[in-house]
């Protein structure tokens, strides 16, 4: 097996400050390129978390709640979306952004339906952080909103036709009820007890 991309991040809730990146170390987030990556740091970190914690005596709890699962661009609705782009701009209208650690809600919904999440410029500063604007209304606004109406009009052109291409040879990774199962397998909390008296 291969390398399985996995990263934890801290967190912080200060107004303005950065969710994903950063923290004090009470808490923090996840993202791993795919489903057993995921799972398998996540036993790792905690079992470190326990640790430490049993190193010093001290009590520690430790509660999961799950986040977003990895993304999959569907590779149709990606070609659909790449042909626009090179439309409108030419070639450097469909670059291909590789590997993500980021993660996003579509995450979990290229797991059950097939979907594409196109990025756009003209924007600055870090994702979620009071210091992220518009810089090119055009770049951020217009041009993906036109890449948008032109896939929907290929999609739904001669009666749906590529729509239910798409959907026809889209395979799901995760049925519905697999989802709902995961989320629940994700999400538990570890109560831990001291186990001596912690160091001075």
């Amino acid at each position: 097996m291969g390398p399985r991309p996995y990263r934890r991040r801290g967190h912080t809730d200060r107004r303005g400050g950065r969710p994903h990146g950063g923290g004090d170390g009470r808490a923090g987030f996840g993202d791993g390129e795919n489903l057993d990556a995921i799972l398998d740091a996540s036993t790792k970190v905690d079992r470190a978390f326990r640790a430490g914690g049993d190193a010093v005596g001290a009590a520690t709890r430790i509660t999961n709640i799950p986040g977003y699962l990895p993304i999959f661009q569907d590779r149709n609705l990606t070609e659909i979306a790449g042909r626009n782009g090179r439309a409108l701009l030419g070639d450097r209208g469909a670059l291909e952004a590789g590997f993500m650690g980021g993660s996003f809600d579509v995450g979990d919904l290229s797991h059950l339906i097939p979907v594409v999440h196109p990025f756009a410029t003209g924007t600055k500063g870090h994702l979620h952080t009071a210091e992220f604007c518009v810089t090119d209304y055009e770049a951020a606004v217009v041009l993906p909103a036109k890449l948008m109406a032109m896939c929907v009009i290929d999609l739904l052109a001669q009666g749906g036709r590529e729509a239910r291409r798409v959907k026809c040879e889209f395979q799901p990774r995760l049925a519905k009820q697999q989802y709902l199962e995961l989320m629940q397998r994700l999400s538990h909390t570890f109560p831990r007890s001291p186990t001596s008296a912690p160091f001075r």
